[in-house]
């Protein structure tokens, strides 16, 4: 996982798993880490791209993230 243009797809709607399965998805400690390696670059069924791009402007320019450029690329 060490691809610059890494993202990651967690096809899972949090709020069934939890509720419905009695599943910890996505179990937070491996969402830490996709968010880590994929800079912020992760897909969820459950949220709406506008989500994505909220995120994004957060983790933008911070130290190990992307810049505002490439989240713009990107999207």
């Amino acid at each position: 996982m060490t691809n610059p243009g890494l993202v990651a797809m967690i096809p899972v709607q949090e709020e069934f798993a939890r509720k419905t399965k009695h599943w910890n998805m996505p179990f937070p400690s491996l969402l830490a880490r996709l968010l880590e390696k994929t800079k912020g670059r992760v897909f969820r069924a459950d949220r709406s791209l506008s989500d994505l791009k909220a995120d994004s402007a957060k983790r933008a320019g911070k130290a190990g993230e992307l810049s505002e450029d490439d989240w713009k690329e990107f999207f």
